[in-house]
């Protein structure tokens, strides 16, 4: 039996934190095994023996029945009884501590599910504004046209339709519901409950439709429930007053219709009214007198009063600048990382919360004050937030958190792998193809402008709506409309190149945001017509700034001006991040076809790659500033999966011969395309998504194995072109062109010897798929022994899942079974690593290479969580004339080193890798790497076994990368590369 690990050996030493690995947690599902805490318990074994320090668990909070991702929760204060509730998750610590383990849990502040099964949005249905939970939310009770309710836009048509016009069955979707569990009377729709005022109860029960008596007639106990039932609220008495009236209402309510036949008669009578043709007047009356209003869920777009999180009505923000709110949501949490439960944090979206430097500063003021006695782990207690940083936008220092989730590393290091050379070829190619000259910078312009006029419409009025109400103060600002205004904050929210700007409550900005602000308002300016436009930029530009007042501007009110500007300048920067994500991410990505593995969160697909000084001058920063936040190359919300992108890339190594097999499939497949579609840009993002996802072990136009991959074809097609919004989208679908969309790849991957296209497909796949899969090696190398923290994500280590799409494809069940065989078989004997490289394919070369990297860093975790940062080569070619280069740099640690060498195959070179990666003749024969080693030193390739000699302050890469054919981790022989290497059960 293993002993116990103790808090300072897991999470208080920052170096124990050496690599993650990501699961998505799924409950149990028609009698299908989920991803629960039980079933992750017997993975442990296998993870220790991979390599990984500390398991990453998506959201294991209180969901929605059936979610499958954890985001939509209901209760942040319970573990997910569909998960194995709290005693599961504790089972599930203790079993990874006695494994040396520790557990970063994803924590969600944002928002939770706008759901009646929520019982904080129950509570709001019920009581309205004067809930003591109105105040967890974002809702803006004085919106016009909501009159003073909560607009919950979840109908499926307009509420008329749903009320008068019946089912098949002569029943209604919206109905009259009694629960007998509760005592409460509800609204019903389908499987959703919204609680009835209790306002309305003395009306309801007092009520006589038939001539056979109230409700209250057939009470028993008329005496007790009389003064419940005749409750009204009254002004002069407190929340929790009325609140312990209904309370009591519902009891009594419970027990007469569990015990008096005569009172449960006419509850039923009184719903057989209200459920009848004879009483929808009086249903649509009594939906009238309640705290929401249910509407079409295409009119969240417009009439929502809540802030949803980006478009999705389902979802509404949480209040977490409130610290009532914050104590609440958050105090199951602390608990569990008082008691030791969890050792780390991954907070979702950062930058939707109103201020998120604030939020950080208050988080880790509560670990701080969680561990007293131990300031330095409060301090490196784990806390990665998701954060994109657009171009050459950096963390903010003075952020207390680790570092992001990773997403700029993945951006870095794959771009390393194609040829930047062939970014015109594929340019002309992409254009020619589709008609469309438009660069990438130019469709995201415009689908900014278009996600604020339709998608974001709401947000950008309510905008409007609080800068007139600032505008209205002062006689020198008051002319201007609220139309004005609208125009001026769309105008200046579209120029923003990053997601968002921070200021404080105060208006307060570093030097980087006010310059960040300052260049969107004169390209605001220049795109406005008029000087009026112009002075309504300024005006909120000052807002925006926290510019004070002129003399001139004598303010009516100056203390609630200011207040006015606080909210809007954080509602204005809780626009900006969702506006970029929803226009670039969501749908600019399905836009722009010319090379889609470049269309990948956190990146540019302007931008053709990265070169060897910028990968560099990432990984020198990296370690400086953010050592232990996490690098990636697949989350459960990448756009594809790392192998996938691999292969697209490799397109760039024969742009040619792409641009010659798709026009030629143009035209060939011409007969495949109807009148509707699928437009050029969705034929060519099928044709290179086919190219990239078709799974390795497909390998001709007769496999079996081609019908579920057709499948998974067809719902990223669906996916892809909804997002795009050209057409169709998920708001008003087109559904002819979506048959033509779907019917396109049905026809292209219809299995058979007759398929050509397929054929010609795969062949040209098999042409490029050698430099691919050598990248996917070298840049899975480049991630584990680059500053950071390497996050694996689950079931990276087998082809099907690096040949991922885009969710859901990517929370595929993974059988760990496969991999734990393997690592169990090579632990007891090692395998040839000539052998494994005969057929890289099957993946069993990625995976031993992956294992032993990760090995190397848990041996050495002081070294590559800590250790220095040295580039050993920079842009040099070494020999190659067709831009091949390797990527080379040291990472160092008082005495411990590691030398750590990347190839990056590029254009014509791709053609040249031999049977098994072999990179022979690639490079110059007299190619060396200098190293600041004494001459005799011996270096093992920890990754292969094979050892090098040091003479004249040199390594003999030719040697090096003709003998390996993959990336090394070289350290000093003596030191071994692995100990106690733990079997996998």
């Amino acid at each position: 039996m293993m002993e116990d690990a103790s808090p300072a050996q897991i999470a208080g030493n920052s170096a124990h934190t050496h690599a993650t690995y990501r699961i998505q947690l799924t409950p149990n599902k028609h009698g299908k095994p989920g991803t629960t805490f039980a079933r992750i318990i017997e993975q442990l074994d296998y993870l220790k023996a991979l390599g990984i320090s500390t398991l990453y668990l998506s959201p294991p909070f209180e969901a929605r029945e059936g979610s499958e991702h954890g985001y939509d929760g209901i209760d942040p204060t319970k573990i997910r009884e569909a998960l194995g509730g709290e005693n599961g998750l504790r089972a599930l610590s203790q079993e990874c501590r006695k494994r040396g383990l520790s557990m970063m849990i994803d924590w969600v502040p944002n928002h939770l599910a706008a759901d009646p099964k929520n019982k904080f949005m129950e509570d709001v249905f019920e009581w309205g504004e004067e809930s003591e939970h109105a105040k967890f939310f974002l809702i803006n009770w004085e919106k016009e046209k909501a009159d003073g309710k909560l607009i919950v836009p979840t109908l499926g048509a307009q509420i008329g339709e749903l009320v008068y016009d019946p089912l098949e069955d002569g029943t209604y979707q919206l109905k009259l519901h009694y629960d007998k569990e509760t005592g409460k009377l509800l609204i019903q729709y389908w499987d959703n409950y919204y609680p009835i005022s209790p306002d309305c109860y003395e009306d309801l029960l007092g009520q006589d439709p038939d001539g056979q008596g109230s409700a209250f007639d057939k009470v028993s106990s008329g005496k007790m429930l009389r003064p419940f039932a005749q409750f009204q609220k009254n002004p002069g008495n407190s929340h929790e007053s009325h609140k312990k009236a209904a309370e009591n209402l519902y009891s009594g309510l419970k027990d007469e219709y569990k015990g008096n036949d005569a009172f449960r008669n006419r509850i039923d009578g009184l719903l057989a009214h209200y459920n009848s043709k004879e009483g929808r007047n009086d249903f649509l009356a009594l939906h009238d007198r309640q705290n929401y209003r249910l509407t079409e869920w295409h009119f969240g777009e417009t009439d929502i009063n809540y802030k949803r999180f980006f478009n999705i009505k389902d979802l509404i923000t949480l209040c977490q600048e409130n610290p009532e709110v914050f104590d609440y949501t958050h105090s199951t949490l602390l608990k569990l990382i008082k008691e030791d439960v969890i050792q780390g944090l991954r907070l979702d979206h950062v930058d939707g919360l109103a201020d998120p430097k604030g939020y950080l500063e208050k988080l880790r003021g509560k670990i701080t004050d969680i561990f007293p006695n131990d300031p330095e782990h409060a301090k490196n207690f784990p806390i990665v937030v998701e954060k994109i940083l657009e171009g050459e936008e950096k963390l903010k220092q003075d952020w207390p958190a680790q570092g992001t989730t990773g997403y700029e590393a993945l951006n870095i290091v794959q771009g390393l792998f194609l040829d930047r050379k062939s970014e015109s070829a594929l340019t002309n190619a992409y254009q020619d193809f589709t008609g469309d000259r438009r660069s990438f910078g130019e469709i995201l312009a415009v689908t900014k402008k278009d996600t604020l006029a339709q998608t974001l419409r709401s947000e950008i009025s309510d905008l409007a709506t609080l800068a007139e109400r600032v505008a209205k103060d002062s006689a020198m600002t008051r002319d201007f409309s609220n139309d004005m205004l609208r125009v001026a904050a769309s105008l200046i929210v579209c120029e923003f190149d990053v997601y968002r700007t921070y200021a404080d409550r105060d208006g307060s900005l570093d030097d980087e945001d006010k310059e960040r602000i300052q260049e969107a308002l004169t390209r605001a300016k220049s795109q406005s017509n008029t000087a009026t436009y112009g002075k309504a930029i300024d005006f909120i530009g000052d807002i925006l700034l926290g510019k004070p007042p002129s003399e001139k501007n004598h303010s009516r009110n100056p203390e609630q001006a200011q207040k006015d500007k606080a909210d809007f300048r954080w509602k204005f920067q809780q626009l900006c991040a969702p506006l970029m994500a929803i226009a670039k991410e969501n749908t600019a990505y399905y836009l722009y076809a010319r090379l889609r593995s470049l269309n990948e969160v956190g990146g540019d697909p302007g931008t053709f790659g990265t070169s060897t000084r910028a990968f560099h001058a990432f990984n020198t920063h990296q370690a400086a500033h953010h050592p232990l936040g996490l690098t990636t190359l697949q989350t459960h919300d990448t756009k594809l999966g790392p192998l996938t992108r691999a292969i697209i890339n490799a397109i760039t190594h024969t742009p040619e011969d792409y641009d010659t097999l798709v026009e030629g499939w143009k035209n060939d497949n011409a007969k495949y395309r109807t009148e509707k579609g699928p437009s050029p840009v969705d034929e060519l993002t099928i044709y290179q998504t086919i190219i990239g996802a078709l799974p390795l072990d497909i390998t001709d136009n007769t496999d079996d194995r081609i019908d579920g991959f057709r499948d998974r074809m067809k719902e990223f097609t669906l996916k892809a072109i909804r997002e795009s919004k050209a057409t169709t989208n998920w708001i008003n679908n087109d559904p002819a062109y979506e048959k033509s969309c779907l019917d396109f790849v049905d026809h292209l991957l219809k299995k058979g010897s007759r398929n050509t296209f397929l054929l010609e497909l795969l062949n040209f796949r098999d042409t490029i798929l050698p430099v691919a899969l050598q990248s996917d090696i070298s840049q899975t190398v480049l991630q584990i022994a680059s500053p950071g923290v390497p996050d694996i994500y689950q079931g990276i280590e087998q082809p099907t899942h690096r040949q991922s799409l885009v969710d859901p494809d990517n929370r595929r069940p993974v059988d760990f079974g496969l991999s734990a065989d393997k690592l169990r078989e090579w632990t007891q004997t090692p395998p040839s690593r000539t052998e494994l490289a005969k057929d890289p394919r099957n993946g069993d070369l990625f995976l031993h290479t992956l294992w032993r990297a990760l090995q190397v860093r848990a041996e050495n975790p002081e070294l590559f969580t800590k250790g220095d940062y040295t580039p050993l080569v920079e842009g040099k070619h070494l020999g190659t004339r067709n831009g091949s280069e390797v990527i080379a740099f040291e990472r160092r640690r008082g005495q411990d080193s590691a030398i750590v060498v990347a190839p990056v195959i590029r254009g014509k070179d791709a053609a040249k890798i031999g049977e098994g990666l072999s990179l022979k003749g690639i490079f110059n024969d007299n190619a060396a790497l200098s190293v600041d080693l004494k001459d005799g030193t011996e270096l093992e390739n920890t990754l292969t076994g094979d050892t090098y000699t040091i003479k004249d302050g040199a390594l003999p890469l030719a040697r090096l990368l003709e003998k390996s054919s993959v990336p090394a981790i070289l350290m000093e022989k003596k030191r071994g590369w692995i100990k106690d290497t733990p079997e996998p059960s």
